[in-house]
């Protein structure tokens, strides 16, 4: 046994270990990854070796047994590697291995102390921390060595977030070779740039993607960074929802906070297209406020902010019944902490196919009870009057 190979099977024991860091690549043209980060886990209590092959768009994991483990590393410090800082709690150990793969070990006093390494010890985000995700960097949101700006982390986790509930959504989903969304309201588009690097970068995933918005300065301006970050499939339109038009058919349709109607129109074109997934995040419920009345409901309704909220609830509430009617396995969920934003609920719709006008007797009574008609209800008209002679 080789002292490299005697080292890593000494220093992988478990309650010595601490992390190990490879770095500076022996033949960088030749390098698919430049850093390797090692550290212990436990999965299922059973204790590991992870290892994390950082690349230029994204990171790689493996998680061998400590044996595997060493025999992995002493053949990628013989020969991929330069350098390597090994970190245990009885000493630190810098390897450095010459043109002829010679590798020098100096032994030093340990800097670091064990702590927990279970598994889900650290949030595993979709994005992870201390990987420069180029689109991340480019809005403002990591630093190039891959730090999240401390300003920004809620930001961070917001797009971690919003990846997660999509990666869930599109487990059961069956896609052509490319995928197609359309982000209506994309503002700033965090979420349009963080959709297209899931895909491309991290799915491998060819992709055409519409970002939506009225502004013609905010679409210029989004434009020029999607063009520096090389995102040939991601365009930017000005425009509005209403009067939107695509001649493809749509797989995703997503909108957040779309104010007020505007998330009914993102909602009802999505139908209309008969898209496989709808992700709305709503914005500023005004129109039931406006609309909603019952004489024996006044003790909830003659306060503002109690009528306010009610409306607002119950707009959601409609909104996610008249997607299930339509065939849509609809569910409304908190997308990010309240903390961090009052418009915190999303709708999520996966299509199932299966259209429900048994359904629509209850929506009816509800609806009537408080005097209301959504918006949404009106773009669907035709097709709930459809609904009702089939039916019938």
């Amino acid at each position: 046994m080789s002292e490299i190979h005697s080292l890593f099977a000494l220093a992988l024991r478990q309650g010595e270990f601490v992390e190990a860091v490879f770095s500076n690549v022996r033949k960088k043209s030749l390098a698919t990854y430049k850093k390797l980060l090692v550290r212990p886990v436990d999965i299922k209590g059973n204790y590991l070796i992870q290892l994390e092959y950082h690349y230029d768009k994204k990171v790689m994991h493996e998680n061998l047994e400590p044996g595997e483990a060493a025999i992995v590393l002493e053949g990628l410090m013989e020969g991929y590697f330069k350098q390597a800082m090994v970190h245990t709690v009885n000493a630190d150990f810098h390897m450095l291995s010459n043109k002829k793969a010679v590798v020098k070990i100096l032994e030093k006093k340990p800097t670091k102390s064990l702590v927990s390494y279970a598994h889900n010890q650290k949030k595993q985000y979709v994005l992870e921390e201390d990987v420069a995700h180029d689109f991340l960097v480019e809005l403002g949101i990591m630093s190039e060595e891959g730090q999240v700006f401390k300003k920004k982390y809620n930001k961070f986790k917001q797009i971690n977030r919003y990846l997660e509930i999509l990666e869930d959504a599109i487990k059961s989903v069956k896609f052509d070779e490319v995928v197609r969304v359309v982000d209506f309201g994309c503002g700033k588009a965090y979420l349009t740039f963080a959709m297209y690097y899931y895909f491309v970068v991290l799915k491998n995933q060819p992709v055409e993607i519409i970002g939506l918005d009225l502004k013609a300065d905010v679409i210029a301006h989004l434009t020029e960074i999607k063009e520096r970050l090389g995102y040939d499939s991601l365009i930017f339109k000005q425009g509005d929802i209403k009067n939107f038009n695509w001649d493809k058919q749509p797989d995703i349709v997503v909108s957040l906070h779309a104010c007020d109607t505007a998330t009914d129109e993102a909602i009802g074109k999505a139908i209309e297209w008969d898209t496989k997934v709808i992700m709305a995040v709503p914005c500023c419920q005004h129109e039931a406020y406006t609309q909603i009345a019952q004489p024996e409901q006044q003790l909830l309704l003659k306060h503002g902010i109690l009528k306010e909220r009610f409306a607002a609830m119950t707009t959601d509430a409609l909104r996610a019944n008249l997607m299930e009617i339509m065939g849509y396995q609809t569910v409304v969920m908190e997308f990010i902490d309240m903390e961090h934003t009052p418009k915190n609920l999303m709708i999520r719709g996966i299509n199932s196919g299966v259209k429900k006008p048994e359904m629509l007797d209850e929506f009816k009574k509800f609806t009537g009870y408080w005097s209301l008609r959504p918006h949404l209800e009106r773009l669907l008209s035709k097709q709930l009057k459809e609904m009702l002679m089939d039916k019938e």
